[in-house]
This record gives structure tokens, sequence and C-alpha cells, in this order.
């Protein structure tokens, strides 16, 4: 799925002006995979100063009264496994069966980007941390919702509770689940030139995009969800704060446990509609589809990717948004029921489309006359089909395995 700029949201949420907080005097539940990173350790280290290392940051910087909350990884059927493998591909290292006294000599991005590694370290951590008096858990589920339900929790009994982490999910699961009079605060912590940021979730909540947040941060594209060509998180919330009597009727259906596919799809398409600017009369998005394709194809040099999905496209993306937000509120479905399919290797991947790519008188005017293999210029390759009886190219044909799209990251946003 195409990956987009999640943090953009933090541009869109205003934080706590000149806001000064001690967390050793509050009641701190840190995101331990962002605690996995922000502790650096030397290259060629040993194992037990490394644990030792991760204890003394959590105490000084958070206090004795904190919770660390780890990721288990341990969820075969987690619709974040597709986007944990896909980031472990750049950088990774072998399995490396570390005891106390081992010496790790992998860069500490590459052992943590090995699965099995971490998961190690997570668990000696747990340990570890927990002899030293800190308080730790390890997820079995959804790792976010899990930090943001122990921030609530301990938001209840105690005066001032801190979430602290990077991840913009976890921002956004406090705005849409904590209740209003909680008072509880998320912090980003500052890296180099960047500033550390305070945020209110009460005052959050105020906010005019609040109330339909999960469906924003789902449908725009998150670690479960395809980011929309070309539409920045930053220009869908101005559309989500512009048009308050849409979104929050589709908030609702979206929030809704019974809604039914078909009524999701149906709700998905109207968003689109709008993201894509369709005028009044325009309702049906391969209408849509076909109108802005005309257009484009007037034009000397034209981006096939910048036109609206098709309705398949659609459907299954707005399946797998639906799914996200039932997630985030406690309420566990089937994901092969909800745009997802497991793959050989028993991950979940997305379903894209089950529409054909294109009506089959088409696909029949379609072949390739490729001598040497069928690589990306391949014509067949380019249309999303295989090869026919009709090319070539049979018998040195290679269009069966796909070729490796790049990562388009849109990083053109308005102000809101």
């Amino acid at each position: 799925m195409r990956k987009g700029k999640k943090s953009a949201l933090y541009d869109v949420l205003p934080a706590e002006d000149n806001a000064t907080l001690d967390l050793t005097q509050s009641t701190v539940v840190v995101d331990g995979g962002f605690l996995l990173h922000r502790v650096k350790w030397k290259q060629s280290s040993n194992i037990s100063p490394i644990s030792q290392q991760y204890i003394a940051y959590a105490q000084k910087h958070y206090g004795e009264n904190c919770m660390v909350v780890f990721d288990g990884y341990s969820h075969v059927d987690s619709t974040k496994r597709a986007e944990q493998k896909r980031r472990g591909i750049s950088k990774t290292s072998v399995d490396i069966n570390f005891q106390e006294n081992t010496t790790i000599t992998v860069q500490q991005e590459h052992f943590l980007a090995n699965e099995r590694n971490k998961t190690r370290l997570i668990h000696l951590l747990s340990e570890k941390m927990t002899a030293a008096g800190i308080e730790t858990t390890i997820a079995t589920g959804d790792a976010d919702g899990t930090i943001v339900r122990c921030g609530l929790d301990k938001a209840a009994v105690h005066p001032t509770a801190v979430i602290v982490g990077e991840d913009v999910d976890l921002i956004v699961l406090l705005i849409g689940l904590a209740p209003q009079s909680t008072n509880i605060y998320f912090m980003k912590p500052g890296r180099g030139n960047v500033e550390t940021k305070l945020f209110s979730v009460r005052q959050l909540q105020q906010h005019p995009i609040a109330k339909t947040i999960l469906l924003l941060h789902s449908f725009s594209g998150c670690d479960t969800t395809s980011a929309i060509h070309g539409k920045s998180k930053v220009g869908i919330a101005k559309l989500f704060k512009e048009n308050p009597g849409l979104t929050q009727d589709m908030s609702t259906i979206f929030k809704d446990p019974s809604t039914s596919p078909e009524d999701i799809e149906e709700a998905g398409e109207k968003l689109f509609l709008a993201i894509y600017k369709a005028p009044a009369h325009q309702n049906n998005l391969n209408e849509l589809r076909y109108s802005a394709f005309l257009k484009a194809a007037m034009k000397p040099k034209s981006d096939m990717a910048t036109l609206p999905p098709t309705k398949g496209a659609s459907k299954q993306h707005s399946l797998r948004a639906y799914l996200q937000i039932q997630q985030w509120l406690g309420n566990p479905l089937p994901p092969i029921q909800w745009g997802w399919v497991k793959g050989k290797d028993g991950i979940l991947n997305p379903v894209y489309t089950k529409d054909p790519v294109a009506p089959e008188s088409i696909l029949k005017m379609i072949f390739c006359r490729c001598m040497t293999g069928c690589g990306v210029r391949c014509v067949c390759r380019k249309a999303g089909i295989t090869c026919s009886d009709a090319c070539g190219c049979l018998g040195s044909c290679t269009n069966g395995a796909p070729v490796e799209e790049s990562i388009d990251e849109d990083l053109d946003f308005d102000e809101i």
C-alpha cells in the first residue's frame, strides 16, 4: 500500500504554548517501541549494559512511577504484520540467539529491524525493568490501543497522567477514545532541532476535527490503510473541517459496529467524491474517474495515478478503514471479510480490488512483443495483466512476479 506521512497530523493539532511538565512527578506511560530506538547504544556493546542503559534512561526521564508498554509482535492475524514486514526490508540482521553476556556486533537499527531479535530484547528488558521497579507490559494485540488504555487507567486514579511517544496514532486514539473529563496529556519528545511538544487531550477534543479524527486518520492512510495519491493528511483534515455535516455523518457510519459492508462501500464512495471535489451532480466514482481521465488525456503529460480510484478499489479501502476503526474501538472483526486476504506465508495482505483491470474487450487488444523477457517496459505488465497467447514473448516471459514499486510520500501540505 502507498505510504504517506502520518506525522503530518501534528501540523493540524495545536500544542500547549510554553507548557512545562515534570514527568518525574507525573504518572507516565511510555511507548516501548519509541524507547527501543530513543536509547542509543554503540555497536559491539554487551547486552547486559545495553539493558542497564534502558533502565537508567527510563528512571532519569520518567521517574519511578512510569510504565513501559512494548509490542509483542506475536499476533499472527494482525493487520499490521504487512507493514511491520515492509519496514524490515531495508535494514535487517541475522537472527542472534543472544544471552546477557553476548556482544552485539551489528548496528542498533539493523538489530532492531529483525523482528525476532527485537522480540528477544523486549522480553529481556521487561524482566530487567520489572526487577528494577519499572512497571512493564507486553501487548498481545494492538500495542497502540494497549498504551492508550493503560494511560487512561492511570489518569483515572492519578491527578496528572502523560503518554510519551512519537507515533501519531497514539494522540489520535486519545482524542477519539478518552472521556472528556479525563485529564491526560500526550508528549512527543523533541529530536535535534525539533522541539518537544505537549498536547492536552481535553483541549484537543474541542478541535473541529476531534469527533471525526478516527475516520480522518484511517481513511487518509495509516499503518493498515493506503495513503491517497496526491492528497495529504492536512488537506483532507481541511476538508473534514469545512464539511462537518458530511464527515460527521460518515464518521457515525464507520463507528457503528453493525454497519454492513454495502453501507461502508457507499459511505466510502461519498468520501472519495468529496476528496476529489466532484461536482454536485456527480455521485458515481467510476464516472468521475472517467471524466478525469478524459481531461488528463488532453494534456501533453498526464499522471494516471492522480485519477480518482475505481469503485472496486474504493470499496476495499473503505472496508479496511472501517476494520481499523472498529479495532481501535475494541470491536474485533474478521479481517478476511473486511479488505484483507491471507498470503502463502500466513500474513494478511490487502485486497486492492476485485474488479478486472479493464473490460475484456480492451484486454484482448493488449499484447507485447518483448524479446528478452517482460520487465518494467512490458505493455502487458504496465496494464496490470499477464501475457497471453497473442504476445510474442512466450518462452522468455517473466511477467509473473511483481516489480517493486517506489514508495510515494506526499510532502506537499496545505495549511489548515
